[in-house]
């Protein structure tokens, strides 16, 4: 999920897979 990244906290797996992507 691209938005996932800019929107983290959607759901369990996107706000992890979001925190990947983005570093944080």
């Amino acid at each position: 999920m691209t938005f996932a990244t800019s929107a983290p906290g959607q759901s369990v797996t996107d706000s992890t897979k979001s925190s990947t992507e983005s570093g944080n």
